[in-house]
């Protein structure tokens, strides 16, 4: 349940993201602004609500990280990660990194290696995670030949 104080607040937020919408649209000449403008609710309450996402609290350790879907649009999402690391560490912001919209194993290595805190694993890459084409054709193989040793 959100408190009636915290509700005036996001509903603020919600009206300058809608403004900044509207600017946004105006000045590059172009856009949608109805799938935009149809979602600053929801965006508002995951991110100054759900996620307490406040830029000015550096040091807020509950301070959720989203990273995600860079690697979709052709970009290194993983170099974020190792970006936030190095400055965070520089800068000593105590704060946990969280790595989301995990793609594949290598994602979740990655992110262990660099330091992140968490890592938000959809199920179809934990089952990866266990296991491996290699893996499958020595297990086949190995079932072959178990079926031609005389019992």
């Amino acid at each position: 349940m959100i408190a009636t104080n915290d509700i005036t607040i996001l509903e603020e937020k919600a009206r300058m993201i809608r403004r900044h919408v509207v600017n946004m649209i105006f000045e590059a000449g172009s856009g949608h602004p109805g799938g935009s403008l149809s979602c600053v609710d929801i965006i508002t309450v995951l991110y100054f609500h759900e996620m307490r996402f406040n830029p000015s609290e550096t040091d807020d350790a509950d301070r959720d990280r989203f990273i995600g879907r860079l690697d979709d649009i052709g970009q290194d999402g993983m170099q974020i990660v190792r970006d936030m690391v190095t400055i965070f560490t520089i800068y000593h912001f105590k704060t946990e990194i969280i790595v989301a919209s995990v793609r594949h194993p290598l994602h979740v290595i990655e992110a262990a290696k660099v330091g992140a805190h968490v890592a938000t694993i959809p199920f179809n890459v934990i089952e990866k995670m266990f296991s491996h084409p290699l893996t499958d054709v020595g297990l086949e193989k190995f079932m072959r030949d178990w079926k031609n040793v005389p019992q």
